[in-house]
């Protein structure tokens, strides 16, 4: 598909209709850049969209209160536990296809480490102060492709497809009346909920740039994400392009390399 044809301009907003999830994702936003979002929805109103209030309904068991959290709940319905069974068999098929290394697998990896240890032990960089014990946690559980696998797989793509964001895209809060259809969802993303989500369905999701944070809020850079189901990629484009184009972004914020000679955490010598 060709993505350039996808490209709209402020005129395609008039009639869309945009969700904004409210339960652990708007309502947890900071207050210091929440105006600035306020600002963008009235802008994206005014342009003759409409935006109503949606939510998750899986929002309470997969979204961490203080954001992206992916190592919080058991085994068989952990993330975390997926993405490191993946991570190990993935790790080891991309080093099978490398030349002039003899490092295969995690367990190389490991064993060069603990041979070659200025970093990776306890202790040695204040950066992992605890070593390398993840990676040996996943040697642990390299075989867990089993029930244990294929339980947490499906509890994670059934809470945040079904459960999730194509539940939101067709809101119905109360089964006595007709189900909200958006055209997608709009995510005040900084602390993660809307990613992490989408990474977990395998699902789109695109982001603009609307602000930037105060210098006491250290000057970083914040945006607006669209999130829809899946093979959606045209319709995003199109929705954030159409937003960029309303506000007219103009020349980006030139980087200030603030601190950048700052020692935050300490450095070895």
């Amino acid at each position: 598909m060709d993505y350039g044809t996808c490209i709209a301009s402020k005129d395609a907003l008039k009639g869309a209709v945009f969700g904004l999830p409210m339960k652990r994702a708007w309502e947890n936003v900071d207050k210091a850049i929440k105006p600035r979002f306020e600002e963008v929805f009235q802008m994206i109103r005014d342009a003759g969209a409409e935006i109503v209030e949606v939510d998750f309904p899986c929002w309470e068991s997969m979204i961490d209160e203080n954001g992206w959290n992916w190592n919080t709940r058991p085994d068989d319905q952990s993330e975390y536990l997926v993405c490191g069974v993946e991570f190990y068999h993935g790790l080891r098929a991309y080093l099978k296809e490398l030349k002039h290394t003899s490092i295969r697998s995690l367990e190389d990896v490991v064993a060069y480490n603990i041979e070659h240890h200025d970093g990776a032990a306890p202790g040695d960089d204040p950066g992992f102060p605890s070593g390398q014990d993840l990676l040996a946690k996943l040697i642990d559980k390299k075989d867990v492709k089993d029930e244990t696998y294929r339980a947490a797989l499906k509890y994670i793509r059934e809470q945040t497809r079904e459960n999730g964001i194509d539940a939101a895209l067709t809101y119905q809060p109360d089964p006595s009346k007709p189900a909200i259809q958006v055209d997608a969802l709009l995510l005040a993303d900084r602390a993660g909920p809307g990613q992490q989500l989408a990474a977990q369905a395998g699902y789109p999701i695109i982001t603009i740039p609307v602000g930037v944070d105060s210098d006491e809020m250290g000057g970083r850079p914040f945006g607006l994400s669209f999130q829809d189901t899946a093979w959606s990629e045209g319709r995003l484009i199109k929705w954030a392009s159409a937003v960029e184009d309303l506000l007219g972004v103009g020349s980006r914020p030139r980087p200030m390399y603030r601190e950048y000679l700052a020692t935050n955490i300490p450095i070895l010598p």
